[in-house]
């Protein structure tokens, strides 16, 4: 996560985003290879959330939060991500409809949510990380 901080620091807001949500589907897939260990090649995070079962691991009052993130990170990241212009990145988002309701920057603003996102996620996906 220190990677793509410093990646949206820095203005590359396109690689911050994509950076972000591999490190959720990398943290997503090794909880899902405790559960089973074939490997799916899909990217869809929500799907990958849900198929790794790794919310049965966060403590409960934690659940609903983390599930909102997976959510919000899910609507602004995508795989290909790796191969966007920052121009074909902001038509992406606004698509979406991610740039109603936001003064200045949306494509920053977005990403910033992404990044808050997946820092969400990763710190109680490594905290709470089974150990043998």
């Amino acid at each position: 996560m220190v990677v793509a901080s410093e990646l949206y620091d820095t203005g590359k807001y396109v690689l911050s985003c994509y950076v972000s949500g591999l490190s959720v589907e990398c943290l997503l897939r090794g909880y899902r290879v405790l559960k089973d260990p074939e490997f799916d090649a899909k990217h869809d995070l929500k799907l990958l959330s849900k198929a790794s079962g790794w919310l049965n691991y966060l403590p409960r009052h934690s659940i609903k939060e983390i599930n909102e993130a997976i959510n919000n990170l899910w609507i602004r990241w995508e795989n290909a991500h790796r191969f966007r212009s920052i121009a074909e990145y902001r038509r992406y988002l606004h698509r979406r409809g991610l740039h109603q309701g936001i003064r200045g920057d949306f494509v920053k603003e977005q990403t910033r949510q992404a990044l808050k996102g997946a820092e969400l996620i990763v710190l109680n996906g490594v905290a709470s990380w089974p150990h043998a």
